[in-house]
């Protein structure tokens, strides 16, 4: 019953890849925002992110704007930095995307909500279980 109560364990363990992706996204989301404070809009596709740490020769540029080079996301992939015209834009992750989280694993779910009534099954049941054997092995003829 004990170990009904604890549950199968997962085979997988969540890594914390993409939650440093997604934080490191999020910084760099409002670095861009400040750069745009000062600048009165986002770098261009061509800039990139490296904007946000090097001055890339516009006029009002305060930064840097982030305190680290424009390193590759934890999968080592490159950030991948989209720009729109009037739009904010976007940075995301390959490697996120790739892999964005730990796989969902509904049949063991159902294994751990099942595994309380069969083992309460199992136990309250043993004392039945000779009879019950007992009746397999020698049924009682019919009338």
């Amino acid at each position: 019953m004990l170990v009904s109560l604890a549950g199968p364990q997962p085979f997988y363990r969540p890594t914390a890849k993409p939650v440093a992706a997604k934080s490191q996204i999020a910084a760099y989301t409002q670095a861009l925002k400040n750069y745009k404070d000062d600048i009165g809009g986002y770098p261009t596709a061509r800039q990139g992110l490296e904007a946000l740490r090097t001055n890339p020769g516009v006029m009002g540029w305060r930064g840097p704007y982030v305190e680290k080079d424009i390193g590759p996301d934890p999968w080592r992939l490159p950030y991948v930095y989209r720009y729109r015209a009037e739009e904010m834009p976007e940075v995301s992750s390959l490697g996120l995307e790739l892999h964005p989280g730990p796989p969902n694993q509904p049949s063991r779910r159902i294994l751990g909500i099942l595994m309380l009534p069969i083992s309460a099954a199992v136990f309250f049941g043993y004392p039945f279980l000779p009879g019950l054997i007992r009746a397999v092995q020698h049924p009682i003829p019919a009338c």
